[in-house]
């Protein structure tokens, strides 16, 4: 008769127990698992992103190093304008002092020419002196003539007026390839092959809308870089925003 009341209580106990696992224990592991499928899909998409930016990160940095490339190729290609115009401006100086020397000396011969052609001059003298006025007009203009294109050479080598603002192609557009938001400088898709030209003036707009002004600061042939001018951002410049001249 004992083992009666043992036996019902420990079938309420076992009753109990798989009351309590389905109805406390079972929600709660349902709960851990979509705890758990939550996180997993957060790590999924964390892990997209970083890619992402990752990815972004690299292409900046490959845009740098080009912008800073160019900055300094053009540095260097200034310098040696600056430098040959230099040699040009010495050479031209050079051919000017010859050519005065040359007029005088042509002056004193003409002279001499002069007072030989009174009394006592011979023929073979003045046939001299002919030849020599002769041989020294051809000097004075073959100097002339060089003179006259070291002139023109000077003029297109020399570097243009850092100050002056060139002209740049009315119907010259593009559009913004990079941003640099920290150091207000963008890299353009229009260069020297569309006209872009050092220390032209450009506008960015957006739907119609005047978002900044542009100087260019450096130009390659299909791309050029621009600083925006302080007082004139009147927005966030953007990536593929349109470039027009004003």
């Amino acid at each position: 008769m004992s083992l009666r009341p043992l036996l019902i209580a420990t079938i309420v106990a076992g009753i109990a127990a798989i009351a309590t696992s389905q109805f406390v224990v079972r929600p709660h592991i349902r709960a851990l698992g979509e705890s758990r499928n939550r996180a997993l899909l957060d790590l999924k998409q964390e892990k997209i992103v970083h890619e992402k930016t990752t990815t972004v990160l690299k292409e900046t940095q490959a845009t740098l190093a080009s912008v800073e490339k160019a900055f300094g190729q053009t540095k260097s290609e200034l310098a040696a304008a600056n430098n040959k115009a230099a040699e040009q401006q010495r050479r031209a100086n050079g051919l000017g002092q010859d050519l005065a020397q040359t007029k005088q000396t042509l002056a004193g011969v003409k002279a001499d020419l002069a007072a030989w052609n009174g009394p006592g001059i011979s023929v073979d003298q003045i046939r001299g002196l002919v030849a020599e006025v002769k041989k020294l007009r051809s000097a004075n203009e073959a100097l002339n003539e060089e003179l006259r294109m070291l002139t023109i050479i000077l003029a297109k080598t020399r570097p243009v007026d850092p100050e002056a603002e060139p002209s740049l192609p009315s119907n010259l557009t593009g559009r913004i390839v990079a941003v640099d938001p920290k150091y207000d400088f963008v890299v353009l898709d229009p260069g020297a092959a569309k006209g872009v030209l050092p220390k032209g003036n450009l506008l960015v707009s957006r739907n119609s809308k005047l978002i900044a002004k542009l100087k260019v600061d450096g130009v390659q042939e299909e791309r050029s870089i621009a600083n925006i001018v302080a007082g004139w951002k009147l927005g966030q410049v953007m990536e593929g925003d349109q470039v027009i001249v004003r």
